[in-house]
C-alpha cells in the first residue's frame, strides 16, 4: 500500500470517528487497524515483547519476517507490546532502522538509566497510548498523531520521581491534523519538554490532564490548541522563556506555572485565542523574589491582535496564588494590569504586578489612632510613612489598633492582615468597613466602650496556620450589639465570649450577630460566657449567674457557615446559659455542621417564624425554647451524659421526625405546645409519629398541647387520621388522658376522635381524626 493510499485510509477513519460513538467504541481495539498493516501491505508485526536482555531494536525473533529492523521497511505494533532499551551502546545507539512505526495499541517503553532511544517516522493512529516507563533521558523522532477527544493518542510516563523522567521527549517532531487530540497522562510523575523538536506541524489539540506537570522548554512554538484541564499544569522554565501557542485554554481547577524571569519575566505568547476559565490559577509563585522592591512587575501573556479580537478573559476571576508566608496569611499578594503592546498594534500584553506591604510598627493608644489624625504621624505607626491608601496591604502584628476619627470608617487599603492582635473601636466609632480582611490566629475584636451597636463590613477571612494555630475572638463587653455582616469565609474557628468589663458589671450582657452569606466559611463556631479564652478551646467553661445573657442572633441557615470538611458535632457551640435567636424563617440542612449545647442554653424563635433544624443536636443538661416562634427538629438528638431536657417556654417545639426527642424529657410551660408535622414527607413519621416509648413529656398545666403542622384542614369535613404517638400500650391511657389537640381552624367547634393501632414490637400508634362539631337548635 503507497502512503498516497494510507492516508485516504486515515482519513476515512478519522471520518468514521467523528461519525458514530459505536465506531469510536469499536475502534478503539487495535485488531480493527491490523487488517490494514499486513505483509501484503508491506508491513512488518511485532509478535511478542522484548526480554531484559533483547531488544526490539535488533531483535530477530520479535519480528513476523525473522529480521531485525532495517531500513526499506515499514513496521506495525498492533497489540500491547514492551521495547527495551538496555544502558549499552548496543543495536545502533538504540535508532529504530525501519522506515516508518504504525502503532495501533499500546507501545511500553522501558529502559536502563542511561539509555536513549530515537524512533525515526511513527504514525499513532486514534486510540493508541505510549507509556514511558523508563529513566532514560532521549525520545526523538518525527511523531505522526492521529486522534479524536473521544479516542485520543495518549502518552503516559510511569516513574514518579522528577529527575527520572525530566528530560524525556526531547527532540520530537510533532505532526497532526487540526482536529486530532493529543493527551498527556502521568502516573505521578513530572513530565519536563525541555528541549522540544518542531512542533510547527501540530495543528491538534494538546490535553494537559488531571494530576499532570508539564513544563516547556525554551523557544517552543505550536500554532495547536493547549487544554490544560482541573489539576493539571502548564509550566515554563528558564528566565526569558518565551513559548508560543496558537490556542490555550485553562479550566478552572487548571494550572499556569511560571518561572522566575528578569524585568520581562517569562510569558505564553498566544496567536489565536486565550481562554481562562473563572478559577484558572495563574501561578507567579516563582516569578518574584520575596525579598525584591515590591515595584517589580513581570508580564506573563502577550496577546496577538488576532487572540485580543477574539476575547480577552476576566483577568480579575482567576486565581493568583503568590503568598507572602507568615506575613499576609492568605491575601494575593499579586495583582493583574493589561497594557498595550508597543510593538504590535491591536496587541496586548497582560502582566502582574507585586503589591506594596506596609506594616504597622506601633500600638495605637485611645489618644492616637494610625488612621490619618491630623495630630498624629503617619511615620509613627506605619513602615512606609503615610497614611493608609488604595493599593496596598497592610499587615498588623502584635499591636493594638485602634478606630477613633470618623464614623462610619472605611479602610481605603485594599486589605489588612492582622496577625493575633487586637483590632478596637473607641469613642463611639460604630461602623467599619475593610475591602478585604485577614483574620490570621487569635485576633481579637473588641468595643472599647459599652452600651453600643457596632458593626463590621466587607470581606472577612478567618485563617491559622502552624505560626498562627488559635481561634479568632469576638469579645463582648456590657450591653454591646455587635454586628459582622461580613461575608466571612476561610476554615479558622471564631469564639465569642462575654466579659465584665473591669469587673463592674454584674449581670453583663450582649448580642452578637452574623448576617453575612457566610458559605465559604468552614470553621466552627463557639458561643459562651467565660473570663479566659483558654477555657473556650478546652471546653472547660466557667460557671456563670443566670443572669448572664448573650445572644448570637442568626436570620439564616447559611449565616453559620458552609459546609465541614468532615462532620463535626460541635460546629456550632452554645453554652453556659449563652442563647441562638433566629430571626427569619429557614432551614439547617448543612448536615456536617452539628448543634452542641454542652450546658444549660437557650434557643429563641421570633414570632411568626419557622426554623427547621436537620443538624444533629447534641444536648449535655438542659435547652430551653423561646420565643413565639416555631423550632422544629428534624433529626434524631444525641445525649451526651445520663440525661438531657428540653424546656418549652414560649411557642411550639416540633418534631419532623420519628425520632426527635428520643432519650429526653420534654416539659411544656403553659401556653406553649408540642408541634407535630403531619405533612412530613418522612414515611416513618407519617406512619406512627413521635415514638415516645422513652421519651417523658410532661407540662406545668397537665395538658400537653399539640399543635398539628404543615396540613391544610377543612372544616366541614372529618380530616384525618392523623399518626400522633407510637408508645408502650401500658401507657397509652395515660397519654391520651394529657393530650389537648390544639384546634386548626377558626370558627365552628371541633372534636377529637382517636384511632389505635397496635405493633408487633408491643407498642401502640395513636392517630387522631378532627370532625367539625354541629349544632343543633330545637325550638319548643
Amino acid at each position: 500500500m503507497d502512503r498516497a493510499c494510507l492516508e485516504k485510509t486515515a482519513a476515512f477513519r478519522r471520518a468514521v470517528v467523528s461519525l458514530c460513538a459505536c465506531a469510536v467504541a469499536f475502534l478503539a481495539y487495535a485488531d480493527n487497524y491490523d487488517s490494514l498493516y499486513t505483509a501484503d501491505t508491506g508491513y512488518v508485526t511485532m509478535t511478542g515483547n522484548d526480554s531484559k536482555d533483547k531488544s526490539g531494536f535488533a531483535d530477530v525473533g520479535k519480528w513476523s519476517d525473522g529480521k531485525p529492523p532495517h531500513s526499506g521497511t515499514n513496521y506495525y505494533v498492533g497489540a500491547s507490546r514492551i521495547f527495551y532499551t538496555p544502558n549499552s551502546a548496543d543495536y545502533n545507539g538504540h535508532v529504530f532502522q525501519g522506515d516508518k512505526l504504525v502503532v495501533a495499541g499500546q507501545i511500553t517503553h522501558t529502559a536502563g538509566s542511561k539509555a536513549t532511544i530515537s524512533w525515526g517516522n511513527v504514525e499513532f493512529l486514534p486510540g493508541s497510548k505510549y507509556y514511558f516507563n523508563s529513566i532514560g533521558q532521549l525520545l526523538a523522532g518525527d511523531f505522526h498523531v492521529n486522534g479524536s477527544e473521544g479516542l485520543p493518542f495518549t502518552f503516559s510516563v510511569g516513574r514518579g520521581k522528577e529527575n527520572s523522567v525530566r528530560d524525556i521527549m526531547q527532540y520530537m517532531n510533532v505532526y497532526s491534523d487540526p482536529d486530532d487530540y493529543m493527551r498527556i497522562l502521568q502516573k505521578g510523575a513530572f513530565v519536563r519538554f525541555s528541549y522540544f523538536g518542531d512542533w510547527s506541524g501540530f495543528y491538534g489539540t494538546f490535553n494537559v490532564h488531571t494530576n499532570v506537570d508539564v513544563r516547556l522548554g525554551s523557544g517552543f512554538s505550536s500554532p495547536g490548541r493547549f487544554v490544560v484541564s482541573k489539576d493539571g499544569m502548564l509550566g515554563l522554565l528558564n528566565d526569558n522563556n518565551i513559548a508560543t501557542l496558537g490556542t490555550l485554554e485553562v479550566e478552572s481547577g487548571g494550572r499556569l506555572n511560571f518561572a522566575k524571569g528578569s524585568s520581562t519575566g517569562t510569558l505564553f505568547h498566544i496567536t489565536n485565542r486565550l481562554a481562562l476559565a473563572a478559577g484558572a490559577i495563574v501561578d507567579s509563585s516563582n516569578i518574584f523574589d520575596r525579598t525584591e522592591s515590591p515595584i517589580h512587575m513581570s508580564m506573563v501573556f502577550r496577546l496577538s491582535p488576532k487572540a485580543v479580537a477574539a476575547g480577552l478573559p476576566d483577568w480579575n476571576s482567576l486565581v493568583y496564588p503568590y503568598r507572602k508566608k507568615g506575613e499576609i496569611g492568605d491575601l494575593p499578594h499579586v495583582v493583574p494590569f493589561e497594557m498595550d503592546d508597543p510593538e504590535v498594534e491591536g496587541g496586548k500584553y497582560f502582566g502582574l504586578r507585586m503589591k506594596e506591604i506596609v506594616y504597622m510598627t506601633n500600638s495605637c493608644s485611645h489618644s492616637a489612632s494610625a488612621l490619618d489624625l491630623e495630630y498624629n504621624r503617619p511615620q509613627d505607626f506605619w513602615s512606609n510613612g503615610r497614611w493608609p491608601e488604595p493599593g496596598i496591604d497592610y499587615v498588623i502584628g502584635a499591636q493594638l489598633i485602634i478606630f477613633n476619627n470618623v464614623n462610619p470608617y472605611v479602610f481605603p487599603g485594599d486589605s489588612l492582615t492582622v496577625r493575633a492582635a487586637n483590632v478596637a473601636s473607641y469613642d463611639d466609632i460604630t461602623d467599619i468597613t475593610f475591602n478585604d480582611a485577614v483574620f490570621l490566629g487569635e485576633t481579637r475584636l473588641r468595643p472599647l466602650t459599652g452600651d453600643a451597636s457596632y458593626v463590621l463590613r466587607g470581606n472577612l477571612k478567618l485563617m491559622a496556620n502552624e505560626d498562627y494555630p488559635n481561634p479568632a475572638v469576638v469579645t463582648i463587653y456590657n450591653r454591646v450589639d455587635y454586628t459582622i455582616a461580613s461575608d466571612v469565609s476561610g476554615d479558622n474557628d471564631l469564639h465569642v465570649k462575654l466579659m465584665r468589663l473591669g469587673g463592674k458589671m454584674a449581670r453583663p450582657s450582649g448580642v452578637i450577630r452574623l448576617s453575612g452569606m457566610n458559605t465559604n466559611w468552614i470553621g466552627r463556631l463557639l458561643v459562651a460566657a467565660t473570663n479566659d479564652v483558654n477555657e473556650l478551646s478546652s471546653g472547660a467553661l466557667c460557671a456563670v449567674s443566670a443572669l448572664t445573657n448573650l445572644t448570637l442572633r442568626i436570620s439564616d441557615s447559611r449565616n453559620l457557615g458552609g459546609r465541614m470538611k468532615s462532620f463535626a458535632y460541635d460546629s456550632l457551640t452554645v453554652s453556659n446559659q449563652c442563647r441562638l435567636a433566629i430571626d427569619g424563617t429557614t432551614t439547617f440542612s448543612e448536615l456536617t455542621r452539628g448543634w452542641y449545647f454542652p450546658r444549660t442554653a437557650y434557643l429563641y424563635v421570633t414570632n411568626d417564624a419557622v426554623a427547621t433544624c436537620l443538624n444533629t443536636i447534641t444536648l449535655g443538661d438542659e435547652l430551653v425554647k423561646e420565643g413565639p416562634g416555631t423550632f422544629c427538629l428534624a433529626s434524631t438528638p444525641s445525649i451526651e451524659g445520663d440525661s438531657a431536657s428540653i424546656t418549652v417556654k414560649e411557642g411550639i417545639f416540633a418534631a419532623g421526625t420519628s425520632d426527635a426527642f428520643k432519650g429526653l424529657s420534654v416539659n411544656f410551660a403553659e401556653g406553649a405546645a408540642l408541634g407535630i408535622d403531619i405533612a412530613s414527607s418522612n414515611e416513618s413519621f407519617a406512619a406512627k409519629g413521635i415514638d415516645i416509648t422513652d421519651v417523658e413529656l410532661s407540662s406545668e398545666t397537665g395538658k400537653i398541647p399539640v399543635s398539628l403542622l404543615g396540613a391544610e384542614f377543612d372544616p366541614g369535613v372529618k380530616n384525618g387520621p392523623y399518626a400522633l404517638f407510637t408508645c408502650p400500650t401500658d401507657d397509652l391511657e395515660e397519654l391520651k388522658s394529657k393530650l389537648s389537640i390544639c384546634k386548626p381552624w377558626k370558627g365552628s367547634g371541633m372534636s377529637v376522635s382517636f384511632i389505635e393501632k397496635e405493633n408487633e414490637d408491643g407498642t401502640v400508634t395513636l392517630s387522631a381524626i378532627l370532625s367539625p362539631c354541629k349544632l343543633r337548635i330545637i325550638i319548643r
